[in-house]
């Protein structure tokens, strides 16, 4: 069952501690034994960063960004040609360098949502048995289907949330990269128009809501179809009934509708909040010779402080909404 190692001979790609990923078999990566390694470390001592695997060449920033690059250049080159004054959006690139891996996850996603349906079928199956007159092995053999069913979605499900979590981290790393890689480009009236504050957001919070989004694009299609799925199934046992929980859904969406807007006006005050702390440190960093000098320490460390103790009111505020938000969703279940 194991894969042969691979042969790579570049020696940018040479690892002194390889991930056993790389050469593991196929049942090793859909169980994920090869991680068994470093829990039995772990179990033994503490772990420290010389336990740690190496990242796989496919993982390394350099790479994932002179991939994104490559098809960047190319879109650029499209527009050149055409004479267009249009500017080459950001999503062409990404789509062209992880696009394939995206669908491919999205087809697990298909197949878990079909096998998520075939379950209660099964269950079905097996709570009629015990009250016929069938065979003894149609017994066995639902019970063993409906365990199949739930291994194979639990397996499917598994394998969806580790490759969007590794698409997710290769599109970071790739925009990182290029926002840093630009920062430095960037010429002394543009240094102006966007303070140092702003290009860090820009690569620790907008690169990650972007991975926030591509991890959650799947629900668009996969929830409708798994709410569909679901009444069409319940209509043959409950009839009109059933659309008693759609109703309870469709009822939410307008609270859903007003929180979510809550949230998205406390997100871009927090995202204001974070470029003045960042702007006052920056300000506090490049003088602080000045202020050692004059003793003004505790006048800035004030100014700090209010804007610090702003944003976390903020957060708060924030953390408030969101946190009645996931209430509402967790008690919608029981209605």
């Amino acid at each position: 069952w194991a894969d042969p190692s691979p042969q790579d001979k570049s020696l940018d790609n040479q690892s002194d501690n390889p991930s056993p990923a790389v050469g593991s078999s196929f049942p090793n990566k859909l169980t994920f034994t090869w991680f068994g390694s470093i829990l039995k470390k772990g179990w033994k001592k503490p772990l420290n960063e010389t336990d740690l695997y190496d990242l796989n060449p496919s993982e390394k920033a350099e790479v994932n960004y002179s991939q994104w690059d490559k098809q960047w250049t190319k879109c650029e080159k499209k527009i050149l040609r055409n004479r267009s004054k249009d500017q080459v959006s950001i999503f062409k690139p990404l789509f062209l360098t992880f696009g394939v891996a995206f669908l491919f996850s999205s087809f697990i996603q298909l197949m878990a949502v079909m096998l998520t349906q075939l379950s209660p079928q099964a269950l079905n199956l097996l709570i009629g048995f015990t009250s016929s007159e069938e065979e003894i092995w149609k017994g066995y053999l639902y019970m063993i289907l409906l365990v199949g069913i739930n291994l194979v979605n639990t397996i499917l499900n598994s394998q969806f949330y580790i490759k969007q979590m590794f698409i997710g981290l290769r599109v970071r790393a790739a925009i990182t990269s290029a926002l840093f890689r630009k920062s430095l480009r960037l010429s002394s009236k543009s240094r102006k128009e966007r303070s140092v504050g702003q290009t860090v957001n820009l690569m620790q919070i907008d690169a990650q809501r972007l991975v926030d989004v591509i991890e959650n694009l799947n629900l668009l299609w996969s929830s409708p179809l798994t709410i569909a799925l679901s009444i069409y199934s319940l209509w043959g046992f409950l009839g009109p009934s059933c659309l008693a929980g759609l109703f309870v859904m469709v009822l939410l969406i307008p609270t859903n509708l007003v929180l979510g807007s809550k949230i998205k006006k406390f997100q871009r005050e927090n995202m204001k909040f974070k470029d003045m702390r960042m702007k006052a440190m920056n300000e506090v960093l490049d003088g602080i010779k000045v202020l050692k000098l004059y003793a003004w320490e505790p006048s800035f460390q004030g100014q700090v402080e209010d804007i610090r103790r702003t944003e976390v009111e903020n957060l708060k505020k924030l953390s408030y909404i969101q946190a009645f938000q996931a209430f509402i969703f967790n008690v919608a279940s029981f209605f």
